[in-house]
């Protein structure tokens, strides 16, 4: 299989959307006040599509897909120790390090990173995988996202109704939810699946992902890495190089390897090689913390995952 144009096609959307971005606010076309507004709305009203006809494709006769939310989960938390560890090392005080961990915990795995990269690599399924994988990432953001760094600055927020009430009636998060549970029933059910969804995937997922860089290229700011060199050294250690040992040694446990075409250890190890995730800025920004060292560590890391998604694509071309 000729990986090449893969590699082409995910750098091109990936580099072009945040390019295109990051141009049209600095040239005075959008504000980047746009950014969250549109982000939503891609979220609520674009994504659903591809969500629902990639879990479509998910192979439901193997147990080991039910153990990717639990190796996301376990990692996701395994990561806070290392994170403040780091932390500590640095001397961050208590409110730099509120800041620094949500980002070293919570990574950009979804459409604009790492499923967009599975789906280049492995198609439909891949991208039901990498989706699945991801499913408790709302829960687990408005819960155990706040809970942690509120440990430093000595606040609480909602937790679990937050996170409830949240899933079922903000737009963005309810309708790729529902698309999720949507897509896994007619996988479930054994739905025969339409010849034209593998071409309308090959269509949905770039622009989708293309439009979801372009609103994250709106809020780049490339003025705030020079003044956190050190937190931003520690973040590429933890996201490209403790985040995939954890993703990597907890697959082993399970016995990944084992699988004829080692399709879900692929989707771990291109899953646990990604950047900052925007939504880790969020919390960042909501409970007031010093927001500069988080954007400077998501966008650096960001960068680098540009180039990096080409090495992915190639490396799991070869497993």
């Amino acid at each position: 299989m000729d990986l090449f144009p893969k590699v082409i096609e995910a750098i091109s959307v990936i580099l072009g959307g945040l390019t295109v971005g990051y141009i049209a606010r600095r040239r005075g076309w959008l504000p980047g006040s746009t950014a969250e507004p549109l982000t939503c709305w891609l979220l609520a009203y674009v994504s659903p599509a591809p969500i629902v006809l990639a879990m479509w494709t998910l192979p439901v006769d193997d147990w080991k897909a039910a153990a990717l939310p639990l190796i996301y989960v376990t990692q996701t938390i395994l990561l806070w120790p290392a994170a403040a560890l780091a932390a500590n090392i640095l001397r961050l005080d208590n409110t730099e390090k509120a800041a620094f961990i949500p980002p070293a915990m919570f990574s950009n795995q979804g459409f604009t990173y790492g499923s967009f990269v599975c789906y280049i690599a492995m198609g439909p399924q891949g991208l039901a995988m990498a989706t699945l994988y991801i499913l408790p990432f709302s829960l687990l953001l408005f819960t155990v996202g706040f809970a942690v760094p509120g440990r430093y600055i000595a606040r609480q927020d909602g937790g679990l109704r937050r996170a409830i009430t949240e899933s079922l009636t903000r737009s963005y998060r309810r309708n790729p939810l529902l698309a999720l549970l949507a897509g896994l029933a007619l996988a479930l059910w054994r739905v025969p699946q339409p010849e034209f969804v593998v071409g309308l995937l090959e269509l949905l997922m770039p622009v989708s992902a293309f439009a979801l860089l372009f609103a994250i290229g709106l809020t780049m700011r490339l003025s705030t890495i020079r003044d956190h060199l050190g937190s931003v050294t520690a973040m590429h250690l933890l996201k490209f190089v403790v985040q995939p040992a954890l993703g990597i040694g907890l697959a082993t446990l399970l016995g990944f390897w084992s699988q004829p075409g080692h399709m879900f250890l692929k989707v771990v190890f291109i899953q646990t090689m990604t950047p900052a995730g925007l939504m880790s800025l969020a919390v960042v920004q909501a409970l007031g913390l010093k927001s500069n060292l988080a954007n400077a560590c998501w966008l650096t890391t960001n960068l680098v995952a540009i180039p990096l998604a080409g090495v992915l694509i190639w490396l799991t071309g070869r497993l």
